[in-house]
């Protein structure tokens, strides 16, 4: 079965676990921990997966790293990946757990890159961009990228604004160069 697979029921079981329980907010934060520490630790990835380490090791390992920052509910979600051999997909599950929670309380995630840090209101007006455009409550995460030199790149699920200074050189460049203007002679 593949990895996207398992990461969909395992997600889709703690949703549900999670909303019997009144414990969603507090799981989707506990998720929340999980992907930025897989996603800031490659090695934790990598014990993770390693078909050396035991899964009672591995248990400890999460249980070391996580008691004092999630609940206990997520602590026996652990344990039950680690009965179960799936520890290796914890990433992934954490990943898909957020995006579930994202699609069921209606919050559309969107990156934004601009060529330097952007203040408060023209932090509300992208915002509002995209809530427009896709109906839903909006989550920007916002990114440094100094090589556009101005204006904006936004990407909203799978579309993308590039409202750049680098793509409209970029543009002008190709245009340039398709030009067939033959001087007469």
């Amino acid at each position: 079965m593949s990895e996207i697979r398992i990461a969909a029921r395992y997600a889709k079981s703690l949703i549900t676990l999670a909303t019997e329980n009144g414990d969603l907010d507090v799981i989707h934060k506990d998720m929340q921990i999980v992907s930025e520490s897989c996603k800031g630790s490659r090695e934790l990835v990598l014990a993770l997966r390693s078909p050396l380490i035991k899964f009672d090791k591995k248990r400890s390992i999460l249980n070391a790293i996580f008691k004092d920052k999630v609940s206990s509910f997520t602590i026996s979600f652990f344990d039950i990946l680690t009965r179960k051999h799936r520890e290796m997909y914890l990433h992934e599950i954490s990943n898909e757990f957020v995006r579930q929670y994202n699609t069921l309380k209606g919050i559309q995630k969107a990156q934004l890159y601009t060529p330097v840090r952007i203040d408060e209101l023209l932090r509300k007006q992208f915002v509002q961009m995209v809530e427009i455009q896709s109906g839903k409550k909006a989550e920007i995460e916002e990114f440094v990228k100094e090589d556009l030199i101005g204006g904006y790149i936004l990407r909203i699920g799978d579309s993308q604004i590039d409202d750049s200074i680098k793509s409209k050189l970029l543009k002008i460049k190709t245009t340039f160069t398709e030009n067939q203007y033959i001087p007469k002679l």
